[in-house]
């Protein structure tokens, strides 16, 4: 199991980013992409790893489901209302 797992939220999510930089950055420099279609992208990814969840026997809250559905649909308004 990731150590992050063991740690407040907000603690975890700065060390993945820290260690995200380290690898994917090593020179510190800007990130390298659209960040809109990466997160879209991860939305994607996290709803499979639902599907997943349900696949092992496990029940995956309708919330979470709805949530993942409403934060990819955020994403996709804002990469179509660009100019």
């Amino acid at each position: 199991m990731s150590p992050l797992i063991a740690m407040p939220f907000d603690e975890a999510a700065r060390l993945k980013y820290k260690q995200g930089v380290e690898e994917h950055r090593p020179d510190g420099g800007d990130f390298v992409g659209d960040p809109y279609e990466e997160a879209y992208m991860e939305c994607l990814d996290k709803f499979n790893y639902y599907r997943d969840i349900e696949r092992r026997g496990r029940s995956v809250p309708a919330f979470m489901w709805a949530a993942e559905k409403a934060s990819a649909a955020w994403i996709k308004e804002q990469i179509e209302a660009r100019p």
